[in-house]
């Protein structure tokens, strides 16, 4: 968790012996301020979000990439990673996750981005760079992403792929593109909805 409040209910970052409260279940926060990873707030005792995952630096290093005010947005009694300003959340995903829970979100946040951390299996991808598309078989896929039915972003390590149709057969594939991260960072800052709207208008395009 990036922020926590202080005293005077004022958003504070973590720093060396620090500690807060929780902007979402009013509980104790502390610092953890190491020499590896980003400095971030611990609660003492259990994390309130229900949906709580340990958060890895991937994850902290993706929020940073946002306005402070956009960071860890409270519906309670969840914290979204990022909101943007036309309403949409964006979740930041590490770990697998199951079917059930893909659902669960996408119906508490009407308006849901996701995406997942790709860099340890984007390697069975298999791309193909067409004249009109680019498509791709998917080898050992991970099938809980068939329950997604919002739109749906990788970060390979190297650059975002962006997909735009996934099959739900195994050997699945589907269509999609690559997309630099100062451009998906200047896509999701802008005009976000007006390209998910076009995304979701695509279909199996």
């Amino acid at each position: 968790m990036i922020w926590a409040l202080n005293e005077n209910r004022e958003k504070v970052r973590a720093g060396p012996g620090g500690q807060g409260i929780c902007p979402g279940c009013g509980g104790a926060v502390r610092a953890h301020c190491g020499d590896v990873r980003i400095w971030h707030w611990h609660h003492e005792t259990a994390e309130c979000d229900p949906w709580h995952e340990t958060e890895t630096d991937w994850h902290l290093k993706w929020k940073m990439r946002f306005p402070e005010e956009w960071r860890e947005f409270w519906k309670a009694p969840h914290r979204a990673d990022v909101a943007v300003r036309y309403g949409v959340v964006i979740e930041f995903q590490h770990s697998a996750i199951e079917p059930r829970d893909i659902q669960e979100r996408e119906t508490f946040w009407e308006d849901l981005v996701w995406v997942f951390d790709a860099r340890e299996w984007f390697h069975n991808f298999e791309v193909r760079f067409k004249s009109d598309k680019t498509t791709f078989r998917w080898k050992h896929p991970r099938q809980s992403l068939f329950a997604t039915t919002r739109p749906v972003y990788l970060d390979t390590g190297e650059e975002i792929f962006e997909m735009l149709f996934l099959g739900h057969k195994v050997p699945c594939g589907g269509t999609g593109r690559f997309i630099p991260y100062k451009h998906f960072l200047k896509l999701v800052k802008g005009n976000l909805q007006h390209k998910i709207d076009e995304a979701f208008g695509m279909g199996g395009k």
